[in-house]
């Protein structure tokens, strides 16, 4: 049996374009992409082209996603593998 939230994704990817279902998959797995504890001090802000940008509550929080960002943008393409994205940039006390 389905649950409602499997029939609200159905609907929810049957009627948005592909860049906003990516938008949304990525909010949604932020936490298993970025690590629960980096998720919690961020926040995706947008995405364009091969661009992510991300907020970060601490300087701390942005340093450790610089230093991270070649493993977040391999589990970013483990997710959304026909994605665009080749670089993130943080952004200081946006979250």
């Amino acid at each position: 049996m389905k649950k409602a939230s499997d029939f609200i994704d159905e609907i929810i990817n049957s009627l948005l374009p592909d860049e906003k279902k990516s938008y949304l998959i990525l909010l949604k797995e932020w936490p298993n992409i970025a690590g629960y504890d980096f998720a919690r001090h961020t926040k995706i802000l947008e995405f364009s082209g091969p661009i992510l940008r991300v907020g970060a509550d601490h300087s701390v929080w942005m340093q450790f996603g610089k230093m991270n960002e070649k493993t977040i943008l391999g589990k970013i393409r483990e997710v959304l593998p026909k994605t665009e994205i080749t670089k993130i940039e943080f952004k200081l006390g946006i979250v």
